[in-house]
């Protein structure tokens, strides 16, 4: 029973990962389509990435727990093995999120030429640091 529980929670972070990954890849198309925020189209575009980013927080919270108590059940089974699969998923999954982190500032630095639309964008990049939920 305690390698199913470790095998679940070895899928549960796989799927952390996996998720980190297309998370990034729908950030970075962003900003290979948006080179800056000049229109309101494009601070619309940022605001869906903003909400969509904000709102996975915790889901990916709530799976790396679980898939961190499931994998634990390893240790139990096999120490030395259960351990060394332990520090790897979650040096992985540490990986994924700064991967994701990185470009998530590249598209919270977008250089914005109209002031109006400039202060806007400050609010919405200020809001995804700072609130636990999208309030725009």
């Amino acid at each position: 029973m305690t390698i199913i529980m470790g095998i679940m929670g070895i899928a549960l972070y796989a799927l952390v990962i996996a998720l980190h990954l297309h998370f990034r890849r729908e950030t970075v198309r962003f900003l290979v389509k948006h080179g800056t925020i000049a229109d309101l189209a494009s601070l619309e575009d940022f605001k869906h990435l903003a909400r969509r980013n904000m709102k996975a927080v915790y889901p990916f919270i709530a799976a790396i727990l679980v898939g961190m108590a499931l994998s634990a059940q390893l240790i139990k089974h096999d120490p030395l093995f259960g351990f060394v699969t332990f520090l790897l998923l979650n040096g992985l999954v540490v990986w994924s999120a700064l991967s994701l982190r990185n470009v998530e500032i590249r598209a919270r630095e977008l250089p914005c030429p109209d002031p109006a639309l400039a202060a806007k964008y400050q609010r919405i990049a200020q809001s995804w640091l700072s609130d636990s939920w999208p309030r725009f």
